[in-house]
């Protein structure tokens, strides 16, 4: 099941009428993905968080928490970056189980082909997908950014 964009002239809902989950609605009167928003999962609009804020689309974790392979039901679509569940598929094939309980938020982006991890004291780890990262390095990376902090 994958997603598409419904292009809308000024948010006019007669075009939105088939509109479904993680759907992409667009206005393309706008600059970009300005103004564009997801269906959520219970009709809600959800606006493009755009994460680079260079008015690119940013798929949200609002959309991917339901998703356990987030990046393929977006495969056909063109997006800067899409934050991931911590057990999604991409994530689990390019780093391995990693434990919901650490609290770190996980970003894809497909033109880097680059995961980032974003931990608790804000501080990022960024991983290519070719690195041989695995549960356990991430973590003592983790650590060490705690210890930086304390000094």
């Amino acid at each position: 099941m994958e997603s598409s964009y419904i292009l809308a002239n000024e948010f006019d809902p007669s075009y939105c009428m088939d509109a479904k989950f993680g759907d992409i609605i667009v206005d393309d009167s706008g600059y970009r993905y300005d103004g564009a928003y997801f269906i959520g999962k219970n009709g809600d609009h959800i606006i493009n968080p755009d994460n680079s804020k260079t008015c690119h689309l940013s798929i949200p974790y609002d959309i991917t928490q339901y998703l356990q392979d987030a990046s393929n039901k977006y495969k056909y679509i063109s997006y800067l970056d899409i934050e991931l569940r911590y057990d999604d598929k991409l994530i689990v094939e390019n780093i391995g189980e990693m434990d919901e309980s650490l609290e770190f938020r996980y970003f894809y982006s497909p033109e880097e082909m680059m995961i980032t991890i974003q931990f608790p004291n804000n501080k990022y780890m960024y991983i290519t997908e070719t690195t041989g990262m695995t549960p356990e390095k991430v973590i003592e990376y983790y650590e060490g950014t705690k210890i930086e902090d304390s000094s």
